[in-house]
């Protein structure tokens, strides 16, 4: 959150675009339930140190959900969101994974949300972004968020601070 947070400050004060982008990686639950739980963290480590090549200075990613990460791109719109999403989804079917013995390679699906254009702060970013990666599989690995398709993001943009408060 905190990444985001930064994202959304430096973007508003420079009067800058940027992105929030989220991966999802179908086999790694699957590798890490056969492979046990003391994998996730060396799995982990292989796809963050892959895919921090493909990211700048002012760019931070972080680990979400078991096989799921996010990506704060703090300088660019979509055509720069785009090419980093692909870069991501090619980083890793490329080349295989390895834990001890075992290789694999995984494939990648990214969701996309674009600031200020869908949303002007992380959560609903964050949001917007999980929202676009449901749809991404669908696609040829990612998929740019739908305002109009996305009633839980403009419930939360427009009521964000409302709902949940005192809970």
């Amino acid at each position: 959150k905190a990444h985001l947070d930064r994202l959304v400050r430096h973007a508003s004060g420079q009067r800058r675009s940027g992105a929030v982008l989220v991966a999802f990686f179908p086999g790694f639950a699957r590798l890490v339930q056969e492979l046990g739980p003391a994998s996730e963290d060396v799995l982990y480590q292989q796809v963050e140190s892959r895919l921090q090549t493909h990211l700048r200075g002012t760019d931070a990613i972080t680990r979400r959900e078991s096989g799921e990460l996010a990506v704060a791109m703090s300088d660019g719109g979509r055509p720069q969101a785009e090419a980093l999403a692909r870069r991501l989804v090619d980083a890793l079917s490329n080349a295989p994974l390895s834990v001890g013995a075992r290789h694999e390679v995984l494939s990648a699906n990214v969701g996309v949300a674009l600031y200020p254009a869908d949303a002007e702060d992380g959560d609903t970013l964050l949001t917007c972004a999980t929202d676009a990666l449901h749809h991404a599989h669908t696609t040829d690995g990612v998929y740019f968020h739908q305002p109009l398709t996305c009633v839980r993001c403009e419930f939360q943009r427009f009521f964000g601070g409302i709902v949940g408060e005192g809970a």
